[in-house]
């Protein structure tokens, strides 16, 4: 694997509060494929346990959310 690009991400947290972080995308070093014709890569899995795709918020916020409503 090698670094094709790295990303920032910002979020907040009740444990954490607001953060900014830099995650690192790594790319097959041999341009392996996906049937679908995509390039195989490998991204931070606990920032994607952490917070929710394409929002700014963690879980946790959303659950805190849904209760108090």
């Amino acid at each position: 694997m090698r670094v094709q690009k790295s990303v920032l991400h910002k979020g907040n947290t009740i444990s954490h509060g607001a953060f900014r972080v830099r995650e690192t995308v790594h790319v097959c070093a041999a341009r392996c494929r996906h049937r679908n014709g995509g390039l195989v890569t490998r991204r931070a899995q606990q920032l994607q346990q952490l917070l929710i795709p394409h929002r700014t918020v963690s879980y946790d916020v959303m659950v805190l959310i849904g209760t108090e409503r």
